[in-house]
């Protein structure tokens, strides 16, 4: 007899039920294509056409990340293009929405309750589209307006970072946070379709590439030996990101995790057992205790660490095992270390065991967390020992190398390359053995740098006209405490808390204080600073003064930034001291794909002409050039032109005009004065051949030329011949002849 048959027998005549029970079948595919948006790419209106066969044309809401838009500028007009290019199958029913992206669209419900009611405002009903762009967050988010505006609209997902391309993006959950919780609020609703364009993984920042690959080993780890395998012999390939290293990891991650949600039993998590969520107990506090400065996929990594070396304490793996995948984590680019986990509770406790609490809550009331047995094998438990949690904290502690104790300063990451493992000289002591040579060359890159306490000054002086007494109270007492502060977490704290305290509203300078402004840094305008990044420069300048390395400091920062923090250090570094660590990261920042990243070094700061080399100097012009960043704003474009400079231009016309493009008019100017041999008949052509704007710019930079060199003679040929170009040269700035066009009479 079954139990639902006995359950009835105890039942009077009265007391009667009846059972439902049905079946519902889910599927949607998961497409993976490169150049989604790229014009006739059918793949988005093949899709939609697929997983909606009735219908002739699709209405589509496309809601984009912010941060998406940050790094490819060009994606709404792709979009648009796109749509136009398909107008008998998709129908764009408005303009694409932009929502914030990471943790901020998760913890601001009036994100997310505006979009609904764009949803109702603009009619959708069930049948209709909502196109979601975004990281994972985005999509969460999205994801939940989706199931819950008319009890659910059709949801296609287009993830575009590591993370959601391997794991968030392909699974069946949505969910925001909500008191104090991740994912507090939330539904079971898997989207119709997901698009996997790998275009998107090429402009990702470097700390959003790696942070995704922590999922990869997650789920190798738990699921598949000869995957994780296969990650350990392709580390190197994977931490250069290569192209095709990346496709594999992303696809055979996501197969993994969809795997384990349509075989696994249990898509809906109705059970205890979360088996995908190896590491995550701890990796969701960590997230909170951080204030959301972690990724959540390096808080997974960190959670990966711990919990590995909680299988070795607990007798499951063998001793190395966990040495081993930290070593895996570490080449991958993940820092193994962050103060957030032996923050203490209110309680004596370690904060971070709170995590147990609220994931057995989340659970259902009873705990169940995923650990391993053997590489490619997890098993679940029901209970984890808090002493050998604080153990393999003590033992990831041990091996991050922690500074709190052993040098009076505090790291939040392993040592810095600079020090001398093989010898055990500090920086200090290197430096001192460095040749006499060398030391001048610091000295000399340092005097070109402005005085410190001069900028702190400055930076006061303005601010304090702009703040009430009690937020100038408040960053007066955050500047005395980073200034002083060996634990690097106090400035952490106080940078993240400035937006929320001060507000972002525009510094707004006035004439006197942009000539301040460039009176303390050679061609520094401060131009589109805000109240919280001129704050947070300021708490940056309070950190020099610190006792600990601020070059180490302002790496970190930057690998921890998201695109807005990014923006804001480098722009600090208009004003902040030479330092060679921040010379050296300040050239990884020009290889950035983000082209906003890049203007914060190359735009309105001195830092590049002040500091750069000839040849760093000669690539960021020229990576300029490629992603189509204006000239004009670069500071000492003139003084640092040079005549290798002009040969590499030279060239890169010649390469244009093969291809049919357009020569950018701004090239000239660091050509022109340089021109020799070939160059000048070259020049002379453009000019009596009235190629306007290209021959309005020579006008404008031959002058430059110094006197009696090759360029200078041509100039004096020119001139005369075609003195109404000269005149209208000299009357235009070079942004006015940058953005010209125009044909002349």
């Amino acid at each position: 007899m079954s139990s639902a048959d006995a359950l009835k027998n105890d039942r009077s005549e009265h007391d009667q039920m009846l059972w439902q029970r049905f079946a519902v079948e889910f599927r949607f595919p998961v497409v993976f294509t490169d150049g989604l948006f790229v014009a006739g790419n059918p793949t988005l209106a093949d899709t939609l056409d697929a997983t909606n066969p009735g219908e002739m044309t699709h209405r589509v809401l496309f809601v984009i990340d912010h941060g998406v838009v940050a790094a490819m500028p060009s994606i709404v007009r792709d979009i648009e293009a796109l749509v136009d290019a398909s107008a008998d199958r998709i129908d764009m029913i408005a303009a694409p929405r932009i929502l914030p992206g990471g943790e901020a669209v998760k913890t601001d419900l009036a994100a997310m309750t505006a979009l609904q009611s764009e949803v109702a405002a603009l009619h959708l009903d069930r049948h209709a589209w909502i196109v979601a762009i975004g990281g994972g967050a985005l999509l969460d988010a999205v994801g939940l307006v989706a199931a819950t505006s008319h009890r659910g609209i059709r949801h296609l997902r287009v993830p575009t970072t590591v993370l959601s391309q391997n794991d968030s993006g392909v699974g069946v959950k949505n969910g925001v946070n909500l008191y104090g919780q991740k994912n507090w609020l939330g539904t079971f609703r898997p989207p119709e379709a997901v698009i996997n364009d790998h275009a998107f993984i090429r402009a990702l920042p470097e700390r959003d590439r790696v942070a995704g690959m922590a999922e990869a080993v997650k789920v190798a780890l738990i699921r598949d030996a000869a995957f994780h395998h296969w990650i350990t012999e392709q580390q190197e390939a994977l931490a250069r990101f290569d192209d095709e290293a990346m496709k594999y990891l992303i696809r055979r991650c996501a197969e993994l995790h969809m795997q384990q949600i349509g075989t696994g039993g249990d898509p809906f998590e109705t059970g205890n057992a979360r088996p995908l969520d190896f590491g995550h107990w701890a990796a969701h506090r960590l997230e909170q205790l951080s204030g959301y400065q972690l990724r959540h996929g390096e808080a997974v990594a960190l959670g990966i660490a711990l919990d590995t070396r909680y299988s070795v304490l607990d007798g499951r793996l063998e001793e190395g095992q966990d040495t081993a995948v930290c070593r895996l984590l570490e080449s991958l680019g993940f820092k193994l270390w962050h103060d957030s986990l032996d923050t203490p509770g209110g309680n004596g406790r370690l904060a971070l065991l709170q995590g147990l609490a609220d994931f057995r809550e989340h659970l259902g009331g009873k705990l169940c967390i995923t650990l391993l047995d053997d590489i490619g094998r997890g098993v679940e438990v029901d209970a984890m020992d808090h002493a050998k949690i604080e153990a393999a904290i003590d033992w990831l502690r041990a091996r991050a190398g922690d500074l709190t104790q052993n040098s009076g300063t505090s790291e939040n990451h392993p040592p810095s390359s600079e020090s001398d493992s093989n010898t055990g000289m500090s920086p200090a002591a290197i430096e001192a053995n460095e040749r006499p040579a060398a030391n001048e060359a610091r000295h000399a890159m340092a005097s070109r740098s402005p005085s410190t306490a001069a900028a702190a000054a400055l930076l006061d002086q303005w601010l304090d006209q702009r703040l009430d007494g009690d937020d100038r109270a408040w960053l007066a007492s955050q500047v005395a405490i980073v200034a002083q502060s060996r634990n690097r977490r106090d400035l952490h704290i106080a940078l993240g808390l400035a937006p929320r305290r001060l507000g972002n509203a525009d510094l707004s300078l006035n004439d006197a204080e942009r000539t301040q402004a460039d009176a303390l840094s050679g061609g520094w305008r401060a131009a589109g600073w805000s109240i919280d990044e001129t704050a947070r420069t300021r708490l940056l300048l309070a950190a020099t003064e610190a006792p600990l390395d601020f070059g180490e400091t302002f790496v970190d920062l930057c690998r921890y930034a998201d695109l807005s923090e990014t923006i804001c250090y480098y722009r600090a570094t208009a004003i902040l001291p030479w330092n060679p660590t921040i010379d050296a990261q300040m050239g990884e920042a020009l290889r950035s794909n983000v082209r906003a990243v890049f203007e914060a070094v190359a735009h309105d700061n001195p830092w590049p002409r002040q500091h750069f080399d000839e040849q760093r100097w000669n690539q960021m012009v020229l990576k300029a050039l490629f992603i189509e960043s204006p000239l004009w704003p670069f500071v000492g474009l003139d003084e640092r032109a040079n005549a290798e400079l002009a040969r590499i231009l030279h060239d890169y016309t010649h390469e244009r005009r093969a291809a049919g493009r357009k020569i950018r008019p701004e090239l000239w100017r660091c050509l022109a004065p340089h021109a020799s041999g070939a160059m000048l008949a070259e020049l002379r052509d453009v000019v009596e051949t009235g190629r306007a704007h290209e021959a309005l710019a020579i006008a404008r930079a031959l002058p430059l030329a110094a006197a009696g060199s090759e360029a200078a003679v041509l100039c004096s040929e020119l001139e005369p011949t075609h003195k109404a170009l000269f005149e209208r040269a000299r009357a235009l700035d070079w942004a006015q002849i940058a953005n010209t066009e125009e044909t002349l009479p």
